[in-house]
């Protein structure tokens, strides 16, 4: 009889290594940290979403990057402004009372991992791309909006790492060095792609900065929640309890 198949991926043995060590305490130690990792991305496509994917290194160590920086963030003034904003917001609109253990740091929903969002084309899908980490990004999310991957978390602080992407790519599993790729020029040849498309390939998604997006400050909104809130999830009343609801007439 055959054994089946795991539902979910697991992890490789190297992630429970990654969470061994003690947590960075520091932004500049968590920059120099991950400058240390693989510093070379795929060009992949999902859904019509293209992105550059990092090496399994950045994925085994996504929980020991989420748990360093719930300590460098721990007693930060900032983080704590917008996560009072955010409690305001659900008191106000959706009289819902969160606690302060109701928030925390996770990575982002998107499913694909840690990467860089692309615009890209199909004909750069399989190039590889050399990236360096400059430092780090720290915005205030959106607060009220819940993420469009799932409806159930609302951010209130978002974290990632500012990239840039050097115009070079490999080919048969070796990068090109400077003198390749002008020699290839001076032939006519492409060097891994033409320069439209390798420029494509390294143009970050959004107008800002490439970027790698490394985790999220803020809650879900669990049933817990909402039977605890000042409207009982049975109330119907609230407007999450009403998306909810309508999600489940409509299934």
């Amino acid at each position: 009889q055959k054994v089946p198949k795991p539902l979910h991926r697991t992890r490789r043995p190297r992630a429970a290594e990654s969470m061994a060590r003690e947590p960075l305490t520091t932004q500049e130690e968590l920059v120099e940290a991950v400058r240390k990792f693989n510093d070379i991305g795929t060009v992949c496509k999902e859904d019509g979403f293209f992105y550059l994917k990092l090496s399994q290194q950045w994925q085994d160590n996504a929980d020991y990057l989420l748990e360093s920086l719930t300590e460098i963030f721990r007693y930060d003034k900032k983080l704590k402004a917008n996560q009072a904003k955010l409690r305001r917001h659900f008191e106000t609109k959706e009289s819902l009372s969160l606690r302060d253990e109701d928030f925390k740091f996770y990575t982002p929903l998107s499913g694909v991992g840690l990467h860089i969002s692309l615009e890209a084309n199909n004909d750069d899908l399989g190039k590889k791309v050399r990236f360096r980490v400059e430092d780090l990004i720290i915005q205030r999310a959106n607060i009220g909006i819940p993420s469009h991957h799932n409806e159930r978390f609302y951010h209130c602080q978002w974290l990632a790492l500012g990239v840039s992407m050097e115009n070079r790519v490999r080919r048969e599993n070796r990068v090109l060095n400077d003198d390749e790729q002008e020699g290839k020029r001076n032939k006519g040849e492409s060097g891994g792609g033409s320069d439209a498309a390798t420029a494509a390939a390294l143009a970050p998604l959004s107008k800002g900065r490439a970027h790698i997006s490394l985790a999220c400050y803020g809650t879900e909104i669990t049933d817990e929640i909402l039977k605890r809130g000042k409207k009982c999830i049975s109330s119907g009343n609230s407007k999450i309890d009403k998306k909810k609801n309508n999600g489940r007439a409509r299934k």
